[in-house]
């Protein structure tokens, strides 16, 4: 790079860039090494792996931006795969989008285009993780599942065309959870009186799916606390008498809504009578269905619902003539609900009687 000893601006910043979540304001006059001075340690930082920007260098004039971009070019040019794009007017921004599209590592640019360029919207704001790229041309294969068989990503809200901002409805006047049943014996949907709500919303039932976690290739049922323990700090009971009394207060319907496994078929559940009882709960018209109650987890069952053939609507009757195998399965995931339950020790005890009968 042609120093073989620091300047005195490169030896007071460079060290103190190299710490954790340093901020600096170095002057220093033209030619005295002000762009090694930041931009060394800036390289040093990135990580070549990740193609999202992850430093934005901002140059007053499109000959300074240049001359950064080369700059760091050099710097750099025994570090593998690392791209360094500037932006600047005066130059073709479509082939300035298609580089950022492809992936860069810093950015050196003038106001005015990166202003443009946000504008546009064609600026990475965001972070894609757990994905499998491509090397040569930097498409996403998110088929692969060598790091996780789920893909995130992250965006600006304001990227969905039709996004209620600022997020915030009315009170609902229904509340709906989500199971997966494996077992097969749990109604598709079923009406929660208040302490099922709040014994249900705690256990959070559901099954671990093929395609959601490594090396899960069937079904396995599991308990989350509240659908999601790793975020609950708070002992349950908190949560679950919180739910209590909003429900109360909004004097909102509660809905348990499975869309697992249907009966013995070992197929799941319709997504077309999904949707239709979850639209027949939203619009109010499963209240106006007959009501029977599940003999093993006690919750009302509607008989009917609009849409839904009526033979799907009872669990038993998706087991044929297997009486024996619904009961078993039954009274096995029941069981499996009451010892879970027990390490709720501050749980109201008309709330763990709301639960399923395991006998």
């Amino acid at each position: 790079m042609g120093y073989e000893s620091p300047m005195p601006v490169q030896e007071e910043v460079i060290p103190f860039l190299l710490g954790d979540d340093n901020d600096v304001i170095a002057l220093a006059q033209t030619g005295t090494g002000k762009t090694a001075a930041f931009g060394l340690p800036i390289l040093q930082k990135i990580d070549v792996t990740t193609y999202h920007p992850q430093a934005l260098v901002l140059c007053p004039t499109r000959e300074l931006c240049l001359q950064i971009a080369d700059d760091l070019n050099d710097y750099s040019k025994y570090i593998d795969n690392l791209k360094v794009l500037p932006v600047y007017g005066g130059s073709s921004i479509e082939s300035q989008i298609k580089t950022l599209k492809r992936g860069v590592h810093v950015v050196v640019a003038t106001p005015g285009r990166l202003l443009d360029l946000m504008n546009r919207k064609t600026v990475d704001l965001s972070l894609v993780k757990n994905v499998i790229m491509d090397e040569e041309t930097r498409v996403p294969d998110y088929s692969d599942g060598s790091l996780t068989e789920n893909t995130r990503v992250g965006y600006p809200v304001d990227y969905i065309p039709n996004a209620a901002i600022p997020g915030i409805g009315g009170t609902p006047k229904t509340v709906i959870f989500l199971t997966a049943d494996a077992y097969g014996v749990m109604p598709p949907i079923s009406k929660l009186n208040e302490k099922q709500a709040m014994y249900y919303f705690v256990s959070g039932f559901t099954s671990k799916l093929a395609g959601t976690e490594r090396g899960i290739t069937s079904p396995v049922p599991t308990f989350s606390t509240c659908f999601g323990a790793p975020f609950m700090p708070l002992d349950p009971s908190v949560y679950a008498g919180m739910l209590a009394e909003k429900v109360a207060k909004s004097g909102a319907n509660v809905y348990l809504v499975n869309t697992g496994w249907c009966g013995n078929s070992g197929k799941r559940m319709n997504l077309k009578y999904t949707r239709a009882m979850v639209t027949a709960a939203l619009n109010g018209e499963l209240e106006k269905a007959e009501f029977v109650t599940d003999p093993y987890f006690g919750v009302q069952v509607p008989t009917s619902c609009p849409g839904v053939p009526d033979e799907q609507m009872i669990p038993a009757k998706q087991w044929g003539d297997d009486t024996a195998g619904y009961e078993a399965k039954a009274k096995e995931l029941a069981k499996s609900f009451v010892e879970n339950f027990k390490k709720y020790t501050h749980m109201p005890a008309d709330v763990v009687a709301a639960g399923p009968k395991a006998e």
